[in-house]
């Protein structure tokens, strides 16, 4: 049995899948193909496949991790020419690895946002250059006030054609924080702000080191 980790990319229209269709995406999809996947034990085996960090419905990816247990000894050469065939458009493997480490020690994990409209560029880098920005954050025990730059390692914004596009680094974890709290802080704290559309894609995700995080 082979323990392994795949890398792959949500664009499109497989942005609006949620997590749990995803996941019965890869079920099938790994089935089609007829890769001996691991199933769970019990009276309703399935396959044993586990998303590192759920993507939030309408995000694009570049950088997604699903972990599996593969019933054999080695990977296929034609392995993701066979998976990528049986999946759906939007959704496409770019590697397999070795799986080593667990999804717990991804830290952090950088986005691309991309905000059509009225959006003050320096006014924005200004705003979360400094601390005690309090923002509503809604979790599984209801909602708090928190203060959405500690969660925020690092973070820019370039004026665009039609906007603004900001690149940020986020913490995960034990912290985290969907970057859709970040539109909702400028909104909140920056005047005249007047977004029409945005767009989040995943780009990366990071160990404590600052490496991507693969194997």
């Amino acid at each position: 049995m082979l323990k392994l980790r795949l890398l792959y990319e949500i664009t499109g229209k497989a942005k609006y899948m949620s997590h749990l269709d995803t996941m019965q995406v890869f079920r099938r999809s790994f089935a089609r193909a007829e890769i001996p996947v691991s199933f769970t034990e019990g009276f309703n085996p399935h396959p044993y496949l586990s998303i590192a960090l759920p993507l939030p419905t309408c995000f694009e990816s570049v950088c997604e991790l699903l972990d599996f247990d593969l019933e054999s000894d080695r990977v296929s050469n034609t392995f993701i020419f066979d998976l990528n065939r049986a999946l759906p458009e939007g959704i496409t493997v770019m590697s397999v690895f070795v799986r080593v480490r667990a999804p717990k020690h991804i830290e952090y994990v950088s986005y691309d946002i991309e905000a059509e409209g009225v959006i003050d560029t320096e006014a924005v880098s200004a705003l979360f250059e400094r601390k005690g920005v309090m923002i509503m954050k809604r979790s599984k025990s209801g909602e708090s006030e928190v203060d959405v730059t500690d969660y925020i390692k690092g973070l820019s914004c370039q004026k665009t054609e039609n906007g603004a596009k900001l690149s940020v680094l986020l913490t995960t974890g034990a912290k985290t924080l969907n970057p859709e709290y970040i539109i909702r802080t400028i909104e909140k704290y920056v005047p005249e702000t007047d977004i029409e559309f945005v767009s989040y894609r995943r780009t990366e995700v990071y160990d404590r080191d600052m490496k991507p995080f693969r194997s």
